[in-house]
């Protein structure tokens, strides 16, 4: 499993990013500040895994297409959005009749908090 440090510094990353905000009390934790259908993978992406650097030396053609790669995939990544991917697994859920995760339940639950 994810050791409960890690996750602090992940929850924190992403409150910092006004991704998440704190709950305090019983039953507190982390929500979302927005609703998953406004929240891109690229901003969650962006927000646990900072930038250390943006100096590419494009005369190196592997810098070069890294770059561009990487430039491309956050474009695509900024079109999904967190909403989408709970409605894709919702969606393989009911295909799959797999009943562990009631995941029209836990949509609600975030669309609602």
């Amino acid at each position: 499993g994810i050791s409960l440090s890690y996750l602090e510094q992940l929850f924190s990353l992403l409150r910092k990013h006004d991704l998440v905000r704190g709950v305090r009390g019983p039953g507190g934790g982390y929500r979302l500040k927005d609703s998953p259908d406004n929240i891109s993978i690229a901003s969650i992406i962006k927000a646990i895994n900072p930038e250390h650097s943006n100096t590419v030396n494009h005369d190196k053609t592997d810098d070069a297409v890294w770059n561009r790669f990487s430039n491309k995939l956050t474009d695509y990544l900024d079109t999904v959005t967190l909403g989408s991917l709970i409605d894709e697994a919702k969606s393989s859920h009911n295909d799959n009749h797999n009943d562990d995760i009631d995941l029209e339940e836990l949509a609600n639950y975030y669309r609602q908090n």
